[in-house]
């Protein structure tokens, strides 16, 4: 099984970009690069105190979860790009949709959405070929990899090609799919700001 097509070179670095610009629109590009290159366990004040700007409660809160979406988007791409590499593809053809953190708030909502775009359960276990457009469909992003939303506590885990095939997914042997990935930026962003005014919403409800 190979897969082939277009997938934008720049894909990785305008999601990171993107994420900065949505999270951080009063800050200069050089502010929005320093912050980008911060880990989770970074002190962020440094850069808003050369910024001009007061590092409080609600910014470090909001610098957390620039770090945590953004790193997710780019660390998520490398994985699902690797994922489609031909061996890869012969040893690990599908993938679970699979909870992590358990007290998401959002983490029922899942298995109906999956069901909701035609997604099929095996036993309990939402399973789809790697180059299904469900992962796609899923997503509040209308990205093929995680997050699929930015609480939703799911991420995705390789099943290999025995079990695969034991469950009957249509896995072609010797052929070639293509597959386009046509990520409209200004749409993800739109995506993106919607998705952060969703979960502070949410979170001025508790």
């Amino acid at each position: 099984m190979k897969i082939t097509g277009q997938i934008p070179e720049k894909l990785k670095s305008d999601l990171v970009r993107i994420c900065a610009e949505v999270f951080f629109p009063q800050f200069d590009q050089a502010t929005r690069d320093a912050l980008t290159k911060l880990r989770y366990s970074d002190n962020a004040y440094p850069i808003f105190q050369k910024a001009g700007l007061v590092y409080d409660s609600p910014s470090a809160q909001k610098v957390r979860l620039f770090s945590e979406t953004a790193s997710h988007f780019a660390n998520s791409f490398d994985w699902w790009l690797g994922g489609l590499d031909e061996d890869a593809l012969a040893a690990f053809p599908a993938q679970e949709l699979t909870l992590i953190i358990r007290e998401a708030k959002d983490a029922r909502a899942f298995p109906k959405r999956w069901a909701l775009v035609g997604g099929k359960v095996f036993g309990k276990k939402m399973i789809a070929l790697k180059w299904d457009s469900i992962w796609s469909k899923i997503s509040a992003f209308d990205l093929p990899f995680p997050p699929f939303q930015l609480d939703s506590g799911y991420e995705v885990r390789d099943i290999d090609y025995r079990e695969a095939k034991s469950l009957k997914l249509p896995i072609p042997l010797g052929l070639t799919t293509t597959l386009n990935l046509n990520v409209n930026l200004e749409d993800f962003r739109k995506r993106l700001i919607q998705e952060i005014d969703r979960v502070e919403l949410a979170k001025a409800q508790i």
